[in-house]
């Protein structure tokens, strides 16, 4: 078996994929990627736009269409889009990755290997990569692709992510409630997970449900995550009685990082993907962004073996590429005091009545996608001293009402 590469990728998720489909395809290079195993089916179901699924042939693997979302809070806020056409679509994570891995395995200038990467040597016209099955592979410019497992970063001692949202879910069948086929974000609560949850209707009576928790650390204990989750489905409104006669069929549990790290080359490396932090910080949703970013990738490595120039100084521009479109949104979540994710619930209460709700649809798609459409700071604090009032008199109300029954009961 081949040994020696022009580019070599560690991981074949949609980034690791994308990048070979594009350098393999328009260009003589030769691509080699490695991959730790046979795909599991332990992922997922992710939501993204129906607009990127079809530029990047991957409509096929779409399991639902959705022309609304809905997001909630546990006290029962609540906001709710339509849109004119299907907007939002469900992924089949795996079927995708299926499909990209077909087209590519037909190229000649391709070559994968089933194995794991254990480390890393740099020499002065390549870089040697050793594998637990005892493959020694050179390569002129390595793609780190590898999602959680970080193999640069951990090789080089780079800093990694901050914050990874662990997530843990069902598929079920029997739902009550598809009737009008609307996607759900549950926001985020302390009681059951500080990343929130979803519920994605496919078809008449299925659905994806799920919860998540934000940590600091990559690891963190799958039990935990179910037994929150096992909660929630159980307490929280409405999913509780969307799920009253469900059968549950296949779980699935999973990390995603959701901060971007600060270094994505070095000389003859490039880093992408969850590897690099690349999910929207917002929303955790990562289809958009990480095909976007292998994009470019890909165009920074053609450029670099037509100047045959692969220090990190040539290899920046793909940084530099990512920040004019990526890092005024992508710091204005990450650099807050107060991550989005541990929010008290009265303040996702306040996001969901008092902004979510007075944004158009157009609106609402553009803050899903790109955080954009924010209040000014001046307004949002007017905004928020009047809902505290409300809610206080609410609450003052409802006191009243109760001593009222207590009396005549007695």
């Amino acid at each position: 078996m081949r040994d020696m590469f022009d580019v070599f990728i560690i991981g074949a998720g949609l980034a690791g994929l994308n990048v070979a489909r594009l350098i393999a395809n328009q260009t003589k290079l030769s691509v080699g990627i490695m991959n730790k195993g046979a795909y599991n089916t332990n992922n997922p179901l992710r939501i993204t736009f129906m607009d990127v699924l079809k530029e990047y042939g991957l409509d096929d693997c779409i399991v639902a269409k959705y022309n609304s979302f809905c997001v909630f809070s546990y006290h029962q806020a609540k906001s709710k889009h339509y849109f004119k056409d299907n907007i939002f679509a469900a992924l089949d994570y795996n079927k995708a990755k299926s499909k990209l891995l077909n087209l590519l395995q037909s190229n000649n200038n391709l070559i994968f290997f089933e194995d794991q990467a254990s480390s890393i040597r740099k020499c002065s016209d390549w870089i040697e990569i050793k594998s637990e099955k005892n493959n020694l592979i050179k390569t002129r410019v390595l793609i780190d692709a590898s999602g959680i497992s970080h193999f640069v970063a951990n090789n080089y001692g780079l800093e990694k992510p901050h914050l990874y949202s662990h997530s843990y879910g069902n598929f079920f069948t029997n739902c009550l409630n598809n009737n009008d086929n609307t996607p759900c974000f549950v926001a985020s609560s302390l009681d059951y997970g500080s990343g929130g949850g979803w519920f994605y209707p496919i078809g008449q009576d299925k659905a994806s449900v799920g919860f998540a928790i934000i940590t600091d650390s990559v690891i963190f204990p799958e039990q935990l995550v179910k037994h929150n989750f096992e909660r929630a489905i159980q307490e929280v409104k409405p999913i509780n009685t969307y799920l009253k006669q469900a059968v549950p069929s296949n779980d699935e549990y999973g990390t995603i990082p959701i901060q971007i790290i600060g270094k994505l080359t070095l000389d003859r490396i490039l880093i992408v993907g969850d590897a690099a932090g690349q999910a929207t910080p917002w929303n955790c949703m990562g289809i958009e962004p990480i095909l976007r970013a292998s994009d470019i990738v890909a165009s920074v490595l053609k450029e670099a073996f037509k100047a045959n120039d692969f220090s990190n100084s040539f290899l920046r521009s793909y940084q530099q590429k990512w920040e004019i479109i990526n890092k005024k949104t992508y710091d204005n979540v990450n650099t807050k005091k107060v991550k989005i994710w541990f929010f008290p619930e009265d303040v996702w209460d306040f996001i969901i009545e008092c902004d979510l709700n007075s944004l158009t649809p157009d609106q609402f798609i553009n803050r899903t996608r790109y955080n954009s459409v924010l209040m000014p700071k001046v307004i949002s604090w007017i905004k928020w001293v009047l809902f505290k009032i409300k809610i206080f008199h609410k609450r003052k109300k409802y006191k009243k009402h109760i001593v009222t029954e207590k009396q005549l009961l007695i």
